[in-house]
């Protein structure tokens, strides 16, 4: 189960390798930096129940070592796939994104917004 915990929590085991450790605080601060949800959202809250309530099935200290855990995953991998006749290799992707946060400034000139896009569609909006 702790395996499990750590892979379905990627993210959160990459922020912080102790997370199962982290009191209900903790980990809510946690969970709000990496998902970027607002204090008190409900889905977040449920996020939270969910991980603490699987963290009581699992055995945090004798989880597997490094080499079975990977295994132990590309096991789970594999059987969840079992009719994809692709190899390892092409199962690894890697995606990039960013999110652009854009304050406008207050103004009824349509030229402004006008330059402002125009800017953003030719600098980082070519492919």
């Amino acid at each position: 189960m702790a395996v499990a915990i750590k892979g379905g929590y990627s993210q959160l085991y990459i922020k912080n390798e102790f997370a199962h450790s982290l009191d209900r605080s903790g980990l809510e601060g946690l969970m709000l930096e990496i998902t970027g949800m607002e204090k008190g959202n409900k889905t977040l809250s449920a996020i939270i129940s969910t991980f603490e309530a699987l963290k009581n099935y699992a055995d945090f200290g004798t989880t597997l070592s490094g080499t079975d855990e990977v295994n132990y995953q590309r096991d789970e991998r594999n059987s969840a796939n079992e009719n994809n006749t692709e190899n390892d290799e092409d199962d690894l992707n890697f995606n990039l994104s960013y999110t652009i946060n854009l304050v406008l400034p207050k103004s009824d000139d349509v030229a402004v917004f006008n330059a402002i896009f125009r800017s953003l569609r030719e600098n980082l909006l070519r492919k």
